[in-house]
This record gives C-alpha cells, structure tokens and sequence, in this order.
C-alpha cells in the first residue's frame, strides 16, 4: 500500500484481498438474478413493474456485499510503518536518521510521538503534484508530536526526522586479522536484537548471523573464504522494504572508502538489520500498529599482527578511480568501466612496523587487456 508514495511501505503487512473467484461468483449471481431471475419471479407473480423497485436493491444489495468483504475492514486500527539507519557512535549514543509513514484506513487526524531532542520534517507534496494539508509539529518537554488533521479515507502522511539519541549502547568487539584468519569478537550492548548482522572490511564481509542483545560472538574464519559483499544486494536479501537505507548507506560507503585511500585506517564496519527498535517515532491513538524496520551500521577497530607475514585478500584495500571511468560494485564484484582508468591503491598500513613486499594485481571486469602499475613512493 505504500509503495506508491515510499518503498518502504513495501513492509506494511499486506491485507489479503477478495479472491478472485467469489468476486466472480458475486457478479454472476448479481447479474443472473437481476436478468433471468427477477425476470421470471416477476412474470409468475404478473408483477412486472416491481422491477423499477427490485433492480435498484439488488444493485445495492450486491454493493453492500462487496463493501463487507473490503479488506479495510479487517484493520482495526490506522498502521505507522517507521524505518531509519542507526549509527552507533561512542559512548552509547546513536545518529538516527528515518521516515515514518502512516496508513489510514477511515480517515480523520493522528499523531506521531518522537522522544528526545530532534529534526521533524513532515511530507506535503506526492506523487503526481499533489499536496497533503501542511501537519503541525509541537515540541515539548518529553520530544515532539506531528500533528496530521483532515487526512482522507484510505489515504496515508508521511514525515522525515533526524536525532542523536543516548543510551542506545554498542557493539563492543573488533576483528583481529592473522597471516591466514580473521577473528570477530562481538558482543550486543545494545537493547536490541540484531536480525541479521555481518562484519565488513572493503567489498568483502564476514557473516555473524543473529545477535541478540547482550549475546556475544567469537568467530574464526580463513581469510580466503572471507565473500565479496554488495550492499544493495546483499541487504536486500534481509528486507525488500529497505531500498530507501541501501543507496543512503551505499552513498556514504563510497565517501567513506574514498577517505579512506588517504588515512592509515583500514575501516571495518558492523552492518546489522533490525525490526524493534526502542525511542523511534510512533504512531498513537486506539488500535493504532507500529511497524519497525532499520538498518544498524557501527565501526569496528581492526587488529594487525605486531610482526610476522600478513596477507590481506583482495576487496580489502579498495581503489578509487581517479580519472578515465569509474567503478561499479555488482554482486559478482567490481567491475571496472572504461578504456583506459587510473586506479589510486592506499598502501599505507595502519600498523608501523609492516611493510608492503609484494602486491598481486587480480584479473579485472573490463575489456581493457593491459595493466601498468606505478609505484608513487619510488616514482616508476
């Protein structure tokens, strides 16, 4: 119901409609018993001029039955759906950044309560040029509340909103990296159960699973088992309804990886799905059903052995295209779009003591067929 104005809408529990057959048997009662039927009970009982009465109520009749089965009536009450992208930060607060939607199944006025210090932006315009009525946010002591008045049968409002929250908690742990493993420490500090949950460094990610809160993980995994990860893809196997979170956190996962070709940090990151979150919008009144999806996102500190050999496969250290096409990141990987395309390595270690000794170049996706490589520390 959604969709139309949202993805998200997509998560809305979907009301099972009239099957097709009944409707089909409806009209075909309807209009056998307003043709043949009240045509022959009429003759019989030499009442013919009945049928300026009897035509119109069995229209009616049929009208009421269709409107009986609608599925509205089986919603008890109005639906909020609420999604948003948590970002853990330190000290346990979190950078909350979500949309709230409601779903009216009579029509009338509701109001969303948000909790804590934030930014509310209610919708007014939608797809195809028109506006909703302008709704009123009121900030108190306790938070905010939006205010929609005059909202239509089966109709539905929408509002944007951005917090810093406390006292969400974290996830304590990090990965710790071997000549041929990883190990993932973690351990849910937060309120909520982790749905699903990997750990990533690059294009690449280690799956965790479920994390409920205060569980903790140890994994051991060999390094090159360690799986090309695509977020829009990938995520999307999670929950359909998150198209909006997938390309925000894809677009700020590729500022964060062209940052990061010019810092001696190699990122690792916690993504994580969620559907009860605590301290987000909702939506008030009788009957009313709140409906929670978001995406969970945290980094995580990455450990390199002291001294010793240290392999790192490919996708850990990503390129950023410099000049003469760009790249795309597919669920089969990156592919490298362009005829001729300089690609910018950072190879600088976070760890002081190592140095780069050799550096294997992958085939690549493209239809280049020769590839040079400069070396900007010697200058050849």
């Amino acid at each position: 119901m959604g969709a139309r104005f949202y993805p998200g809408g997509a998560s809305i529990p979907e009301l099972k409609m009239p099957s097709v057959k009944l409707m089909a048997l409806i009209w075909t009662v309807y209009m056998l018993g307003v043709s043949l039927g009240l045509y022959l009970i009429l003759k019989k009982y030499q009442k013919r001029d009945w049928a300026w009465f009897c035509i119109p109520a069995a229209a009616l009749l049929t009208a009421g039955i269709i409107y009986c089965i609608a599925p509205f009536h089986r919603m008890s009450g109005p639906l909020g759906h609420h999604e948003a992208v948590i970002k853990l930060l330190d000290g346990g607060f979190a950078e909350i950044a979500g949309n709230s939607l409601i779903v009216s199944h009579r029509g009338g006025e509701y109001q969303m309560t948000d909790s804590g210090v934030g930014l509310i932006y209610p919708e007014i315009n939608y797809r195809g040029n028109g506006q909703w009525e302008k709704a009123v946010v009121q900030y108190n002591r306790e938070g905010q509340n939006v205010c929609f008045d005059g909202v239509e049968f089966w109709s539905m409002r929408q509002a944007r909103y951005y917090k810093v929250d406390e006292n969400f908690g974290t996830l304590d742990g990090g990965i710790k990296l071997s000549n041929q493993n990883a190990y993932v420490f973690l351990q849910n500090n937060t309120g909520m159960d982790l749905v699903e949950c990997v750990a990533v460094i690059g294009d690449r990610a280690i799956n965790i699973g479920r994390l409920d809160a205060g569980e903790k993980i140890n994994k051991k995994i060999d390094i090159d088992d360690i799986k090309n990860f695509n977020c829009q893809n990938e995520v999307n196997n999670w929950f359909e309804d998150m198209k909006w979170e997938r390309e925000k956190w894809s677009h700020s996962r590729t500022i964060r990886v062209a940052n990061n070709q010019y810092t001696k940090t190699l990122i690792a990151q916690v993504i994580a799905y969620i559907n009860n979150v605590p301290g987000l919008m909702a939506l008030t009144g009788d009957n009313a059903q709140n409906y929670y999806t978001a995406l969970v996102l945290q980094e995580l500190p990455v450990e390199y052995p002291a001294s010793g050999k240290l392999k790192l496969p490919p996708g850990f250290i990503l390129p950023v295209a410099v000049d003469g096409g760009g790249i795309e990141i597919t669920p089969k990987g990156s592919v490298l779009h362009g005829v001729m395309v300089t690609l910018d390595y950072n190879l600088n270690l976070p760890v002081d003591n190592l140095e780069i000794t050799e550096v294997k170049i992958n085939k690549i996706a493209t239809t280049t067929s020769k590839v040079k490589i400069y070396d900007w520390s010697k200058g050849q």
